[in-house]
């Protein structure tokens, strides 16, 4: 009661006081939830078959890769491209390039592929398997960086021997491989052309000719004449 007016006006005057700063503090912090809600998102992250969920503010898949460190080289696979926008619940997936090294017919070439097993890498090459033809390792098996693949391609060739012309269609690599493996055992002196390291290519013709030396002994009458002295 015996409370001044000044007195009472300071109280009076506490309270919007307190309301004003409130008034201000409380848009800021809505602004800011707002802002995390909605430049946040979750992303699925799968790179060679490893998944990860991330949650991130990167407004593209490439700044999302720097972001977390996937190094992504020109032959390396991303889906969607780097280019893209980042949407909340995407998922991103890297395949790495591995470089294998294929041998076709004795033919040595290097290529990068994103699959995983040998029927991956012969698919990315364009080569179709017929009966006949071998591809080492199988076709079912994993690759590696690093993988030698080696391919075969069956070849119908001819082969004289022993007064027989056989036709056969072979994967063997070579002249002595095929005969080797028809079982024709050859001796020294035998003569085989193509040479025996050739390769064999379609339409090959191979010739062994039988070398035999043997010591033959005959007895024939042998003119003479006879001087006297």
């Amino acid at each position: 009661l015996g409370m001044s007016r000044t007195a009472m006006r300071r109280r009076r005057n506490r309270r919007p006081g307190w309301l004003g700063h409130a008034l201000v503090v409380f848009p800021v912090i809505v602004a800011s939830g707002w802002l995390y809600l909605h430049l946040n998102k979750d992303v699925t992250l799968v790179v060679d078959g490893k998944t990860a969920s991330i949650s991130t503010f990167a407004s593209s898949v490439g700044d999302v890769l720097d972001g977390y460190g996937v190094l992504v080289g020109p032959h390396d696979r991303v889906a969607p491209g780097t280019e893209a926008r980042v949407a909340d619940g995407m998922a991103i997936r890297v395949l790495h390039a591995k470089e294998i090294t294929v041998v076709l017919n004795g033919r040595s070439r290097t290529v990068y592929v994103t699959g995983s097993t040998v029927d991956d890498v012969l698919e990315h090459i364009n080569v179709r398997l017929r009966q006949g033809d071998v591809v080492e390792p199988s076709r079912s098996a994993s690759i590696e960086e690093g993988d030698v693949i080696v391919f075969r391609e069956a070849v119908p060739v001819s082969v004289f021997i022993d007064g027989q012309d056989r036709r056969v269609i072979t994967n063997a690599p070579s002249v002595a491989y095929l005969l080797d493996s028809m079982g024709v055992v050859l001796d020294k002196r035998d003569r085989v052309t193509p040479a025996a390291d050739s390769e064999l290519v379609s339409g090959t013709r191979i010739r062994v000719v039988r070398v035999q030396v043997r010591r033959v002994t005959e007895q024939a009458a042998i003119r003479y004449g006879t001087n006297v002295v």
